[in-house]
């Protein structure tokens, strides 16, 4: 998992989107093996005390349920999540005993095949 996160003590929940990697960890848009396309794995790692839930969002769109996979693991139900190749916004948000909230964003398509921001 290549990510990071501050966190101020006592601001629990904490939510690591680590699968897909984000758009911004694309070195080579042009390369298959760096750029998501087809079925995606969707993996959140969660921290904090008694976890009910986790969610993921695609672009806004209605969240759809995460299982707890092992420890701090949450995955998709499913295999994986079947999107259109394009620029695409996952949104994890996982959810305490008491109503506490945590999300993160994750940008895994560049657009149109190129990483926002760089000429190719």
């Amino acid at each position: 998992m290549v990510s990071w996160k501050f966190k101020s003590i006592g601001e629990w929940p904490l939510v690591i989107v680590s699968s897909p990697a984000d758009e911004r960890l694309i070195i080579d848009p042009c390369s298959p093996a760096q750029v998501v396309r087809g079925p995606v794995q969707v993996r959140a790692r969660v921290w904090g005390r008694s976890i009910q839930r986790v969610t993921i969002s695609v672009n806004g769109v209605e969240p759809g349920p995460m299982s707890k996979l092992d420890g701090s693991t949450w995955g998709m139900q499913g295999d994986a999540l079947q999107l259109e190749d394009g620029p695409h916004e996952l949104t994890a948000i996982a959810t305490d005993a008491d109503g506490h909230k945590a999300s993160e964003n994750r940008n895994p398509w560049p657009p149109h095949g190129e990483r926002a921001g760089i000429a190719q």
